[in-house]
């Protein structure tokens, strides 16, 4: 589990075994003891099963490579080329999207657990926004960024499975 600071501070939560931390928090083994601070800052974060990726305040994109059971921290963040990002996300399968500054929608091919850098961003047709929805749960408040299109229509991936870009469905919500 990841998250951001304030200020664009990484952490991970941590399990611990005595004064040491001991390791990846599953989501069925507890909330683990600890934050600890990951090198490097990202304004955004997505989080797969064995990479990170993250937008920084001027675009960047950056995947941190690494993160094991082991090593739920990771090893390094790695810099990757492409157009300036507003949004990335990432699969539990690692494949990888994102929203430039532009609206534009992009796929990280070749991206996946095996290969978490994948080859290169390719465009998929159509353009996005991401807004940011707020719903309560008990005492939490959770905070959901949602793709959305130009007329402001909940945006849903088909076909994934098979074709890591997919189709883009709009369907309204509400």
């Amino acid at each position: 589990m990841y998250t951001r600071g304030k200020d664009d501070t990484v952490f991970v939560r941590m399990n611990k075994k005595g004064d040491k931390s001991a390791g990846k928090v599953e989501p069925d083994n507890g909330m683990g003891e600890e934050w600890l601070r990951v090198q490097g800052s990202v304004a955004q974060i997505s989080v797969g099963s064995n990479a990170a990726w993250g937008v920084k305040g001027d675009g960047t994109v950056s995947v941190r490579i690494g993160i094991t059971n082991a090593s739920p921290q990771g090893q390094e963040w790695i810099t990757v080329d492409g157009e300036p990002m507003r949004h990335v996300s990432c699969s539990n399968q690692g494949h990888v999207w994102a929203i430039d500054k532009k609206d534009k929608i992009w796929y990280r091919k070749g991206a996946n657990n095996e290969y978490a850098l994948g080859q290169c961003w390719k465009t998929i047709p159509g353009s996005l926004k991401v807004t940011t929805r707020t719903c309560s749960r008990s005492l939490t408040s959770l905070h959901n960024r949602i793709p959305t299109d130009d007329h402001g229509r909940t945006v849903r991936r088909l076909g994934h499975q098979r074709r890591p870009a997919g189709l883009l469905q709009s369907e309204h919500v509400g």
